[in-house]
């Protein structure tokens, strides 16, 4: 074998390497996919909704954006005011600490105000109270939640294919 493969291979390994681990740190402006799963009073209710990341000291960053996507529990449906000043996130974890507040107007047009409070344990778990204010109902719904990274933005996977490319270009010009 020529003294250059190894070499190569090396060279080729560190980058993959590099660019993944680069691809994995979390920061300002990344953007998660939360899947919350309800226990009660509906098992097996599921809903996501994306969030992006804002301003962080450590591993704990603020939210900037909630938006629910889909699902059967709608969290931010008819919404008229939010607060994400008491949620944070936990990058090391990809766990969410804290609460939401906010209201929203009901299907038949009341209002209603909510809170959903969530917890990074062993199990992360949330709990949403809402509260309709025309007769003060309160009704709760709680679950557990996962949290995944949103797709790799497409400039690491540029830059991944970029590196390859030359890799490729310096091997053949060696061979020649």
């Amino acid at each position: 074998m020529k003294r250059w493969v190894p070499r190569v291979i090396v060279i080729a390994a560190g980058l993959v390497i590099g660019l993944t681990g680069q691809a994995q740190a979390v920061a300002i402006g990344d953007q998660f996919t939360v899947t919350f799963t309800e226990t009660v009073p509906t098992p097996g209710l599921v809903a996501t909704a994306d969030i992006t990341l804002g301003s962080g000291a450590g591993s704990l960053f603020s939210i900037t954006d909630f938006t629910a996507i889909s699902g059967g529990v709608c969290l931010t449906c008819g919404l008229t005011s939010e607060n994400l000043t008491k949620v944070s996130f936990d990058g090391a974890t990809l766990g969410l600490n804290g609460y939401i507040t906010g209201t929203f107007l009901g299907g038949g047009g009341g209002s209603h105000s909510f809170a959903l409070a969530l917890t990074d344990g062993a199990v992360p778990s949330w709990i949403f109270a809402d509260v309709r204010m025309e007769d003060n109902r309160l009704e709760t719904a709680r679950g557990t939640y996962t949290t995944a990274a949103s797709v790799p933005e497409p400039s690491t996977m540029l830059l991944l294919g970029s590196a390859l490319t030359a890799l490729a270009a310096w091997r053949r010009r060696i061979k020649a």
